[in-house]
């Protein structure tokens, strides 16, 4: 999909609002010792676009959300403010992505605190997320450095899929 200019601009500013906020108060050094690093808006943008496309139809689901950056660019580029889901493991980050995300018609409940390798962090109480996925099984695969998990539909075709690196 090709964002526009005005999409590609809002994403911009949108991130320039939380970008001093989005690091909890933490160090340079502490940060790399956790593994945290966020997405810049340029990347963010460069990423939205190989997608095909983001409907309000379309769940997105951002395993490791940090801050909430992506999630908040993928509204921008069209999707369904209560369709987005994020799970975040620093439970000092979480409160900063619901803030930034609450701006942009994101339910609370839609972005917890959890490990994403850890079947319990896909439960969004009082969410849509367990209708829209109603039936799905989850299939996780540990490869030893990577972390796989595969949603599975009914009738065995994927709906989402993600890795993560240890």
């Amino acid at each position: 999909m090709k964002l526009t200019e005005e999409q590609k601009k809002r994403i911009e500013e949108e991130y320039a609002e939380f970008e001093a906020e989005q690091y909890a108060g933490k160090t340079k050094e502490e940060r790399q010792k956790l593994g945290q690093f966020y997405t810049p808006a340029l990347l963010t943008i460069q990423m939205l676009e190989k997608f095909d496309s983001i409907t309000k139809e379309d769940t997105i689901l951002d395993p490791t959300c940090g801050a909430g950056g992506l999630l908040a660019a993928a509204i921008i580029a069209g999707a369904d403010p209560k369709k987005v889901f994020g799970v975040e493991l620093d439970a000092n980050i979480v409160p900063i992505a619901k803030k930034r995300l609450a701006k942009l018609g994101v339910p609370d409940y839609n972005i917890h605190q959890g490990n994403a390798l850890n079947r319990d962090c896909f439960v969004f109480p009082e969410s849509e997320f367990e209708e829209l996925h109603k039936g799905e099984t989850y299939k996780f695969t540990d490869e030893g450095e990577i972390g796989k998990v595969d949603f599975i539909k009914k009738d065995g075709t994927k709906s989402i899929t993600f890795g993560l690196r240890r």
